[in-house]
């Protein structure tokens, strides 16, 4: 089953593409809660260029998610996963099984 995602209006405010947010959603390599933030969360994934992207967004029950906010990240850690997850922690365990 694949992810119902929606699109706040200030998901493009960096000009990435909702075909560049919906695949970073199937490539992503950390996704983790946001500490303090009921229901927010973090995700890191590909853009179709292959450009990591950085996005926000609200769980809003099941397969449902509302994307509000993404953003090409530092080309510093472009392509590298291994710097990735040191940046932004060394585990996520709430990777989601219904990805393709």
């Amino acid at each position: 089953m694949e992810l119902d995602i929606s699109f706040h209006e200030s998901a493009f405010k960096h000009e990435v593409t909702e075909a560049d947010i919906r695949w970073a959603f199937k490539t992503f390599v950390f996704e983790e809660p946001i500490e303090g933030e009921e229901d927010k969360y973090l995700l890191i994934g590909y853009d179709l260029s292959g450009n990591p992207l950085e996005i926000l967004f609200n769980e809003t029950g099941g397969e449902f998610v509302l994307c509000f906010s993404c953003d090409e990240m530092p080309q510093a850690v472009a392509g590298d996963r291994k710097y990735l997850g040191e940046y932004y922690g060394s585990h996520n365990d709430r990777r989601r099984s219904e990805y393709p």
